[in-house]
């Protein structure tokens, strides 16, 4: 590596980690136990879908060949999205061949057969379903992504701030891991003199994760050759940070560069040490395909949350975030959704693979929340798609999961509503009380700083989310 590339290369490794430093990071305790997933506190994984996915084509009623009956009507309504014809028989052999059927007792419905993982969860009762969700009104997708990372129903568009997740790694006394190329705002934290003002942000708690595997500034090894350019210019660097650290006085403008460099240096250094006594789980392999666009994006990520739970304690990680940027299905809808969910939910897909790679212990403090910024339009569009909309639905996963539908998953009001135009489904359940429950289960009593205006936020007359989660 010549000197140009290799000064880039440490410049780009310290921009990436420099809010993980900025100001004194807090840091966690190393455990005894070294190369295992040992997570000694509760963490939240936040997979933000960007574009609107259909969850109601993830998620339908069963075909009903009772005419007025709501599976009848919908089938119908959604032919085309379903790649089917719009007859009774057509529609009858779609569900049979693209849905699991499931029930909860009371409720029937289907899962799309290419997200057989969440079907293995829903059976093993570890997924919830929480419906009638809305974060805006809006249907534009910059303003509706904010206001669903931020955690405000009253943003605009000019509005910027500090993410839920952020507020909620702060409430936690941990850190918010950003395993995307670049952090989302979901996980950019608070003014900590003022954490409740949501214009304001300070990424202290922020951890810049794209690859941890590649976190650590450079250092020449151990029996490094001197006569290398690559090695002596390493040693340069360190050396030099090393003593000018130490002449720089405390009141300098350039006395926490320095001092960012030294815990950069070290927190990467640990980090790698770490790992380098892990090896990548075998069944990660097949998930990064052609190691471009958005499926090795996926999978980058995911083996970036095996390796952040691995070094939790590093880390002190109480928020992970992720994305999947796919779901804008404006047309050929079947083909694309089903793609994409089974790289994502699959029965081989990444959260799957990383599922059966984790042990119970760790399993029964991770717990995932996964979902977009706005929902899709009831009836189908012309081009075998659907347009925004504005409610939704989220997913609740794990093992302290009480799995179920949460909410009313195909209130029969909407049936009135199929052949209006633009039909949405209605929002009725607030972010503040879904998101909000899920903060209370990490960090007990945190609910009023992540979402401080809860107590106006509109809630599903009879729903209760007390129960969501387990202990």
């Amino acid at each position: 590596m010549d000197t140009c590339t290799l000064r880039r290369a440490f410049l780009k490794r310290s921009l990436m980690l420099a809010a993980l430093a900025a100001n004194g990071l807090p840091l966690g305790t190393v455990r005894a136990a070294q190369g295992d997933v040992a997570l000694s506190e509760r963490v939240l994984v936040n997979v933000m879908l960007n574009g609107g996915p259909d969850m109601r084509h993830l998620m339908m009623p069963p075909w009903s060949a009772v005419t007025g009956s709501y599976g009848h009507q919908f089938w119908r309504l959604r032919a085309n999205v379903q790649a089917s014809a719009d007859t009774a028989e057509a529609l009858e052999a779609r569900w049979h061949d693209a849905y699991l059927p499931v029930s909860d007792g009371a409720l029937e419905f289907g899962i799309l057969r290419e997200a057989g993982w969440l079907h293995t969860m829903w059976n093993a009762g570890k997924l919830a379903v929480v419906c009638g969700v809305e974060s805006s009104p809006s249907r534009d997708h910059d303003l509706a992504v904010r206001t669903r990372e931020m955690g405000n129903r009253h943003a605009h568009k000019d509005t910027l701030g500090s993410g839920w997740g952020g507020r909620l790694a702060f409430a936690a006394g941990g850190n918010a891991v950003a395993l995307t190329k670049s952090p989302r705002r979901f996980a950019f934290g608070p003014d900590p003199a003022l954490p409740t003002d949501l214009a304001r942000v300070d990424n202290r708690r922020l951890v810049a994760a794209g690859n941890m595997r590649e976190m650590a500034l450079a250092a020449p090894a151990q029996n490094s050759d001197f006569r290398s350019t690559s090695d002596r210019l390493k040693r340069a660097l360190e050396n030099y940070y090393g003593a000018r650290r130490d002449s720089v006085g405390a009141r300098s403008v350039y006395a926490q560069y320095f001092d960012n460099e030294r815990m950069l240096r070290e927190l990467g250094g640990a980090i790698d040490a770490r790992l380098a006594d892990v090896p990548v789980p075998a069944a990660f392999e097949p998930l990064f395909g052609d190691r471009r666009g958005t499926r090795y994006n996926l999978a980058l990520q995911t083996r970036n949350l095996y390796d952040a739970l691995v070094c939790s304690d590093l880390l002190a990680l109480r928020v992970a975030s992720m994305e999947y940027n796919v779901w804008d299905t404006h047309s050929n809808q079947a083909a694309n959704f089903a793609a994409h969910a089974s790289l994502l939910f699959g029965a081989t897909g990444a959260l799957a693979t990383l599922w059966s790679e984790l042990p119970d212990a760790a399993r029964a403090r991770l717990v995932f929340v996964i979902g977009g910024e706005f929902g899709r339009q009831l009836a189908a569009n012309g081009g075998g798609g659907t347009e925004h909309g504005e409610g939704t639905s989220m997913l609740v996963i794990g093992d302290s999961v009480a799995g179920g539908v949460y909410g009313t998953m195909f209130p029969d009001e909407e049936i009135a509503r199929f052949r209006q135009a633009s039909a949405d489904i209605v929002g009725v359940n607030a972010i503040d009380h879904v998101f909000g429950r899920i903060a209370e289960w990490i960090a007990p009593g945190s609910k009023p700083l992540v979402f401080p205006d809860f107590a106006n936020a509109p809630l599903e007359s009879g729903l209760s989310l007390d129960g969501l989660l387990l202990g």
